[in-house]
């Protein structure tokens, strides 16, 4: 019996990065009704996210990590800009100052 299997290969490039680095993940999950979308700005020397929760209710995590360590939001799909980070940071601040 043959069956088809698809591979990848990890390899390591030299890539050209501009810091700040803003990048946009959407996990957004239509066939539940689940809008989650995370907000990033790498630098030099630390990266913060802004997770930004919408379902029966609006939530944010906001999180500042010294260690660099996740280079997969470099990959051009994941691209943002200052406007994106700058706009979720603003909505993250307002639901905070709520609370």
């Amino acid at each position: 019996m043959k069956i088809e299997v698809t591979r990848t290969k990890r390899f390591k490039e030299e890539i050209e990065v501009e810091f700040p680095y803003y990048y946009k993940h959407d996990l957004t999950d239509y066939d539940y009704e689940n809008t989650c979308v995370i907000y990033g700005k790498k630098t030099e020397t630390e990266e913060v996210t802004i997770n930004e929760k919408i379902r029966d209710n609006k939530n944010f995590i906001y999180e500042i990590e010294k260690d660099r360590r996740n280079d997969s939001y470099f990959d051009k799909e994941y691209k943002s800009t200052e406007q994106e980070y700058e706009g979720a940071k603003e909505r993250a601040k307002q639901f905070f100052n709520v609370l």
